[in-house]
């Protein structure tokens, strides 16, 4: 399901079987999605973490889409997040609004509470 946040909306929903997975066809979705609302501005595309997945985050990119995305939290990313030594608060940027935290390090956003 696609939602338009602001009206509490659904912009797009594509029904499919019970085994197909979380991202199966993530691209024909937002595609189908983006051309139903035409010339619309999109904002900011959130995904749970269903959608951690490299060619989904190379489309939103080549697509120029501004997303967040909740990721599993591996120890890998938990030593990196450990390690910054530095974070300055981020008050410029799209996901600052009421409620979520957002500090960057070095150009690259990382959500702190």
């Amino acid at each position: 399901m696609a939602f338009i946040a602001d009206c509490n909306r659904a912009a797009n929903c594509w029904l499919r079987s019970g085994d197909a997975h979380t991202a199966n066809n993530f691209k024909g979705i937002v595609q189908d999605t983006l051309s139903r609302l035409k010339n619309k501005e999109t904002g900011l595309v959130r995904l749970d973490s269903g959608f951690y997945d490299r060619q989904i985050f190379e489309f939103l990119e080549n697509e120029e889409l501004k997303y967040i995305a909740a990721v599993p939290f591996y120890a890998p990313i938990q030593k990196l997040i450990a390690g910054q030594k530095r974070w300055n608060r981020d008050s410029g940027n799209l996901l600052s609004k009421p409620g979520l935290g957002q500090a960057t390090q070095n150009g690259v956003g990382k959500t702190v509470n």
